[in-house]
């Protein structure tokens, strides 16, 4: 049986929530931070064909090496390793800065594009290992769930309500598919499942502090979509990969959560919620 567009994004879906929640709750600590290594070096895979779209050439061992030393640099940081902290922080910094003085035509340029994938991927994708990871933490699994389901349900509701009720173009320019209509569908649709998730996966949290979490998470998400929808039309790209069918690439589908994650931290650490756990 052949499945239609919707089906497969949904069968798609449902192997993702699958996987990922086997990756949250059961893996050892090694094979999740293999495993985020792994989605990190995706999504820079994907960053790099789609910049070469427009023939623009970019080495791979600098932008992996960029990447993995800014990743290596964070994780010694975390660990209370500070001079190896330092070290790797140095290369992270230095390799793109010298490829981009001493061999790009364009080197401004090419340094943009060197150090962008910092705060796009390796930030994020270390906060999620922080998360997972840090033993003065031992709610993050149900702290990095919760989160994602609130992005996937802003995601889905979005879809659903646009394509029923959506009038009003949100950003016609960036992507004429999106309404105003579904961002606020998109956001009932994060508040229902943040606040349904939060007696078994943020139980500690009071509602008024759910509803600035979640007021806040929603549009940043949304942001993150509107973002790759204008990084991919610059270098006129429809999607960023095909390795998960009926969604794309990875940061077709991890772009809302690239831009979510940072902030959620950062909000967890600002409003307290570390005194609680």
């Amino acid at each position: 049986m052949t499945l239609n567009e919707t089906q497969t994004r949904i069968v798609t879906a449902i192997g993702l929530g699958l996987f990922s929640v086997v990756w949250l709750f059961r893996v050892s600590e090694n094979l999740f931070i293999g495993i985020a290594v792994a989605l990190l070096l995706l999504c820079l895979a994907e960053y790099r064909q789609i910049i070469k779209s427009k023939d623009i050439e970019v080495r791979g061992v600098i932008l992996f090496g960029t990447g993995l030393m800014g990743f290596t640099s964070l994780y010694f940081y975390n660990d209370g390793v500070t001079q190896s902290g330092h070290m790797a922080l140095m290369f992270t910094f230095a390799n793109p800065v010298v490829y981009s003085l001493l061999r790009a035509p364009d080197k401004l340029r090419q340094l943009q594009i060197l150090l962008t994938p910092l705060f796009w991927f390796v930030a994020p994708i270390f906060m999620l290992v922080y998360l997972r990871t840090t033993p003065e933490m031992p709610v993050g699994p149900k702290l990095i769930l919760w989160m994602a389901l609130v992005v996937a349900m802003n995601d889905v509701t979005a879809y659903f309500g646009g394509r029923r009720f959506g009038k009003t173009p949100l950003a016609p320019k960036i992507s004429p598919k999106k309404t105003r209509e579904g961002s606020l569908f998109g956001l009932l649709g994060g508040l229902i499942a943040g606040f349904a998730a939060q007696p078994w996966l943020f139980g500690f949290a009071q509602p008024w502090e759910l509803l600035v979490i979640i007021v806040v998470i929603v549009p940043v998400s949304q942001a993150g979509d509107l973002a790759e929808s204008v990084f991919k039309r610059k270098f006129g790209v429809k999607d960023s990969g095909k390795i998960l069918p009926g969604h794309g690439g990875v940061l077709d589908r991890f772009d809302a959560m690239l831009f979510a994650l940072p902030v959620f931290g950062l909000m967890l650490y600002f409003m307290g919620f570390a005194q609680r756990w």
